[in-house]
C-alpha cells in the first residue's frame, strides 16, 4: 500500500517501546521484528524514492532492548543481513486479523488492498 502513495522520502519514527522487553509498551515485538520492518521499508524506499529513508530514534524504556534494536536497524541501513522472515511471537494473531478485516473495507475505495 505504501508503494501506491509513491513517497519521495520515508521518515520512520523509530520508537522501540513496542519491544517485548519494554516495561510500558506491551506490544511484544522482538529485535528481529524491528530489523524485518526496517528491511521492508528500505525496500519500498529503494523502489519509490531512490533509497531515501531516515529513521529517527524516539523511544524505548528497556536500555538493552533499545540498544539491540538500534543495532539491528542500523545494520539494515548499512545493507547488512536481516532476517528473511518475520519472527513469530507465539501469540495468536486474531486481534490483528480482526483489526485488518475491519479497516480493509474502509480503505478499499482509496487504496488497492
Amino acid at each position: 500500500m505504501l508503494r501506491q502513495f509513491e513517497p519521495d522520502l520515508i521518515l520512520v519514527s523509530a520508537g522501540f517501546d513496542a519491544h517485548e522487553r519494554d516495561p510500558l509498551g506491551g506490544m511484544r515485538l522482538s529485535t528481529a521484528a524491528f530489523a524485518a520492518m526496517t528491511l521492508e521499508l528500505a525496500a519500498v524506499a529503494d523502489d519509490c524514492c531512490r533509497g531515501r529513508i531516515v529513521s529517527v530514534t524516539e523511544g524505548g524504556y528497556d536500555l538493552h532492548a533499545l540498544a539491540a534494536s538500534l543495532d539491528a536497524v542500523i545494520a539494515v541501513h548499512y545493507g547488512e543481513a536481516a532476517p528473511a522472515e518475520w519472527p513469530a511471537s507465539g501469540i495468536a494473531p486474531s486481534r490483528g486479523k480482526r483489526a485488518v478485516a475491519e479497516v480493509r473495507p474502509i480503505l478499499a475505495p482509496f487504496w488497492t488492498i
